[in-house]
């Protein structure tokens, strides 16, 4: 009799833990990845650009980099995974008067050559992954008495 006690008493402690067990629910919230700036191909060294050469009188060519000694302005990937021998990304820009063409350039931007890669807003440009670049901003048309460029900005995408 008293076996069967003890059998009724395990069976009952038995069943209440397994009835008693709560069951445990945990919710993983949404997470919102930010995009990789600049579609991941291009990265800015710098928010604000700097005027690294001297302008001439009515119209030339100006170099815009991140400073400190030509500093490059933008850097392409050089992740093998998302740029394994080129980098394409697309500038958005709108250049105001007296704005004639912007590019970016791998050396030195001068007054004595017009580079050749001329960026055109909303078309892809392909680099060379892992390379570095400044920009090259032409103007023309400027008073003789001298007059002011206006600022603009460059999206990359």
């Amino acid at each position: 009799m008293r076996r069967s006690i003890y059998v009724v008493i395990a069976a009952a402690l038995l069943i209440g833990a397994v009835y008693g067990a709560t069951s445990v629910t945990q919710q993983f919230p949404s997470v919102t990845v930010p995009p990789n700036p600049s579609g991941g191909n291009v990265f800015a060294n710098c928010s604000t650009l700097h005027l690294s050469t001297t302008p001439t009188p009515v119209s030339g060519f100006l170099q815009f980099d991140c400073g400190s000694v030509a500093a490059p302005a933008i850097t392409i990937s050089s992740s093998s995974t998302s740029c394994p021998s080129s980098c394409t990304a697309t500038p958005t820009f709108t250049l105001p008067a007296p704005y004639t063409q912007l590019s970016v350039f791998a050396g030195a931007c001068t007054n004595n050559s017009a580079p050749s890669n001329i960026l055109a807003s909303g078309t892809a440009v392909e680099f060379g992954s892992g390379t570095t670049w400044v920009y090259c901003a032409g103007y023309n048309n400027v008073a003789v008495s001298g007059g002011t460029l206006p600022t603009f900005s460059v999206t990359w995408s």
